[in-house]
């Protein structure tokens, strides 16, 4: 891998911005968590496919020569921003894991001939961990990142500003208070689904938020002992019904709650209206064609899940739903659009 340090100050970086140019391809992949870094790549264009952002830099970086990386502090992310006309996100996903989200991304990628749609890219996460923080300096830090990584996206293939939409991991929801102190009427769409049917799909593919319970979409501290003696199934219930009642807390006019059961071509023509994102005749067969694919596998056919999660369902995993995420999912299902 190449890469070579780079300041804003700093000298024989590649990166001229006393020039006033920004060089096309430019993006931010990756944001320290200990410290104020920024990896770079330059992409020269190339456009990011693939329902995972993280994904999608690893397939580049196996390239023979692969893109050239960097490194920055902060304060770069700012300036190469201030060069870019100004972005607001079309939408903003929000999720509950593993209910239909990805779908509802890629669909929207498809609808429109000018989005950008990363999925769960490092930096939106560390910047939503950073907004949605209890002190002031760092939620502020986190809201000027997401600003600097919208307006990048937006422009970093070159040509005229993109719509960007964005998708976080679930953790993402305890940022929409600064979400709404940025940008007041961006469309929130908050995936839902089934408890069950999400706890089997996390318990039986298990990804890193259900391993380490401190992370997690709720203030209110680490998971109390009844939770975590219920092991995985228990820490993943209790999440998910945190993420539910987050949203009860926070939900707001321009907030869509969508659920799993739900989803269907014209829910999704309904989205990108919601979206402000023009759908041609063309663009119909192409969100059609998404719905017959799997989300995360687009090779491979669309299979219904459903029946198959509710019947490896434990009884176990039915009692820690019944005791820490169904009533919140219900009166947010309550919520939910129908067409």
């Amino acid at each position: 891998m190449r890469k070579m340090a780079l300041h804003y100050s700093g000298m024989d970086s590649g990166l001229n911005l006393s020039s006033g140019d920004v060089p096309q391809g430019l993006l931010p992949v990756e944001i320290s968590e200990r410290y104020a870094i920024v990896r770079w790549m330059r992409l020269s264009g190339e456009e990011l496919t693939g329902p995972f952002f993280p994904l999608a830099v690893d397939r580049l970086r196996r390239r023979n020569p692969a893109p050239m990386e960097f490194e920055t502090d902060l304060s770069t992310l700012a300036g190469v921003q201030a060069r870019l006309a100004p972005v607001n996100p079309r939408a903003i996903i929000f999720h509950m894991s593993r209910c239909g989200s990805t779908l509802v991304l890629n669909a929207l990628r498809a609808a429109g001939s000018q989005v950008v749609a990363p999925g769960e890219p490092q930096p939106l996460e560390r910047a939503m961990m950073m907004a949605g923080a209890a002190l002031g300096s760092c939620a502020s830090s986190g809201r000027d990142i997401l600003v600097s990584l919208v307006t990048l996206l937006s422009h970093y293939q070159g040509g005229p500003a993109r719509d960007v939409i964005l998708k976080p991991g679930i953790n993402g929801i305890i940022s929409l208070p600064s979400i709404r102190a940025i940008w007041p009427g961006v469309v929130c769409i908050i995936l839902v689904r089934d408890p069950v049917e999400v706890l089997i799909s996390n318990v039986e593919k298990q990804p890193r938020w259900i391993l380490d319970s401190s992370r997690h979409p709720d203030r209110n501290g680490k998971p109390p002992r009844e939770v975590t003696d219920a092991g995985l199934e228990g820490v993943g219930a209790w999440v998910i019904g945190g993420f539910c009642a987050e949203v009860l807390r926070r939900i707001d006019e321009h907030c869509i709650v969508v659920d799993y059961e739900d989803l269907s071509p014209e829910m999704l023509r309904v989205l990108a209206a919601r979206c402000e994102i023009p759908v041609c005749a063309d663009h119909e067969c192409r969100i059609a064609d998404v719905f017959k694919a799997d989300a995360k596998n687009p090779a491979k056919q669309y299979l219904d899940d459903r029946e198959g999660k509710n019947s490896r369902a434990t009884d176990s995993m039915r009692r820690c739903v019944a005791n820490w995420a169904l009533e919140p999912y219900l009166q947010l299902r309550n919520q939910r659009l129908r067409v």
